[in-house]
């Protein structure tokens, strides 16, 4: 291989199959031969993430990479999530405003921020984030499908409804939309 794309192509495709180790592989010999970029890194980081003993491993690189100044919003968004599924809430929101503060947010930083947020216990806030992304008009499906889940939470079944029918009109109804279907099952308000 001689191009980074091809790289990163070949360990992505080992990752989908849950080849952690040899997706390492590949993108070690990468940085041996001198090809570094913050893509590499988020994919050698989320290699590393997968790894049984590697705990933090992953974070540090990425943390590395946003200490060192970048605003590369996938770092962002694969960190917050990191430290959000390590429990680590309150790490997560305050790095949220590292990201917003380089300009570094995109809809996948969001996403994982309004996540923490409502794992931290501000679920009104989490809430009119998600709403405010929902009604620009946005199709990504984690907006709509956590807002209908704090919905049904919230006992607001019609509400929750109505949000699996925007999923469907947006075309970004997906597994986790039948997921939230289930949950909603028959309920009325």
């Amino acid at each position: 291989m001689s191009s980074k794309s091809g790289y990163v192509t070949e360990a992505t495709f080992l990752l989908d199959r849950d080849k952690s180790p040899e997706a390492v592989a590949v993108l070690e010999l990468a940085l041996s031969r001198g090809l570094r970029d913050d893509y590499i890194t988020s994919v050698l980081a989320k290699a590393y993430d997968q790894q049984p003993g590697d705990a933090g491993r992953g974070s540090a690189m990425r943390m590395n990479e946003i200490n060192s100044g970048s605003c590369n919003a996938v770092l962002f968004a694969d960190e917050i999530k990191w430290l959000r599924d390590n429990k680590r809430t309150n790490e997560a929101i305050k790095l949220y405003s590292v990201a917003d503060a380089r300009n570094a947010v995109n809809s996948h930083v969001i996403a994982n921020y309004t996540k923490a947020l409502q794992i931290a216990g501000r679920g009104e806030d989490a809430s009119r984030i998600r709403m405010d992304q929902i009604e620009q008009g946005s199709c990504e499906a984690a907006f709509i499908n956590d807002e209908a889940f704090w919905r049904i939470e919230l006992k607001q079944f019609s509400v929750a409804r109505d949000l699996m029918n925007l999923a469907k009109e947006r075309g970004v109804f997906d597994g986790y939309s039948e997921s939230v279907l289930k949950a909603l099952g028959q309920r009325d308000d």
